[in-house]
C-alpha cells in the first residue's frame, strides 16, 4: 500500500476555489492548467483529487482487463453462455 503524506491545509475562498499546496503539486506533477477529477469518498467526509489524464488510463486498463476477461469467460464457458441467452460476441 503507498504511503499517504501530509502537504499542508489550504483555505476555502468566497468562490469555492482553494490552492493546492506547492509541495502536494510538485510531488503529484500536478501543473497549471492540469485537469482535476474530484471525487467524494467516506461518505462525503474525504474530497479525492486526481489527475484527468490518470483517471483516463486507469479506465482504459479496467476495459481492457474487462474486455479480456470476458473473451476468457466465453472461451471457457460456452454452455453456461448458452444457457443464459448471451450472444456470441462480434
Amino acid at each position: 500500500m503507498h504511503q499517504a503524506s501530509y502537504f499542508g491545509s489550504a483555505t476555502v475562498g468566497e468562490r469555492g476555489q482553494m490552492v493546492i499546496p506547492a509541495d502536494a503539486r510538485k510531488a503529484l506533477g500536478i501543473e497549471a492548467g492540469d485537469k482535476m477529477v474530484i471525487f467524494g469518498h467516506g461518505g462525503g467526509r474525504r474530497l479525492v483529487l486526481m489527475k484527468a489524464e490518470l483517471m483516463t488510463q486507469y479506465v482504459t486498463k479496467a476495459l481492457g482487463d474487462l474486455a479480456a476477461l470476458e473473451a476468457k469467460l466465453r472461451q471457457d464457458f460456452p454452455a453456461e453462455r448458452e444457457a443464459v441467452g448471451v450472444p456470441e460476441a462480434s
